[in-house]
């Protein structure tokens, strides 16, 4: 178990799962036997947003980190 190295518990209310198939038919049994939220449209983990919308991942996250990083440079 990660608590045992890291000396932390997981909070099992604060969890949150998100669910990627190409198919909605195979998603609804998976959802229904995880007894954790279920996010809906998307997640962000360690700084990076996870979408269902593919097209985006690159929107959101390079485009952002590479505006953030030269508008830290100009300062």
């Amino acid at each position: 178990h990660v608590s045992k190295v890291s000396g932390y518990k997981a909070s099992v209310q604060k969890l949150v799962a998100f669910v990627h198939t190409n198919n909605i038919q195979a998603e609804i049994p998976v959802k229904n036997a995880i007894p954790l939220a279920i996010a809906t449209k998307g997640i962000k983990y360690l700084g990076i947003q996870f979408s269902k919308e593919v097209n985006y991942l690159c929107t959101k996250n390079y485009k952002n980190v590479l505006k953030e990083m030269r508008d830290n440079t100009n300062k």
